[in-house]
């Protein structure tokens, strides 16, 4: 998958979060006893975010000279790989998409291990995810 497919694909789940913002926050304040609009607020943040890795996702990606060398040095961003995140239980969706965002960009997998007294939460993001 080339970078512009996953720009795409952060888009869409950014449009995922903000169109399923009631029902995701209903999941996450059932889930953790957090306050409705806390929850809703967590859901538009993670909106927000993939809002703002799209906008950026190109220049912080692209090759970069290295001034100053004494021959010609580029810096460049290839996928490494799977990368691990073990998330806390406190902002379950902001803590995952804030972690997940940057390496998926750069065309690695990600493998997240969640708390389990957020498991709803992390099941609606990988629901969004396959749409």
């Amino acid at each position: 998958m080339n970078l512009q497919e996953r720009i795409a694909g952060v888009t869409k789940l950014g449009q995922l979060f903000k169109e399923q913002n009631a029902s995701i926050g209903e999941i996450i304040s059932k889930g953790m006893n957090k306050p409705i609009r806390q929850a809703t607020g967590e859901v538009i943040g993670c909106y927000a975010l993939c809002k703002y890795f799209v906008s950026v996702a190109e220049d912080m990606l692209k090759p970069s000279k290295v001034d100053g060398a004494k021959t010609d040095v580029e810096i460049w961003y290839e996928p490494l790989g799977t990368i691990l995140g073990i998330m806390p239980f406190n902002y379950p969706l902001w803590q995952i998409i804030r972690f997940a965002m940057p390496p998926l960009l750069a065309g690695n997998k990600v493998y997240v291990r969640a708390d389990e007294t957020i498991w709803d939460g992390v099941e609606a993001i990988n629901g969004l995810i396959k749409e």
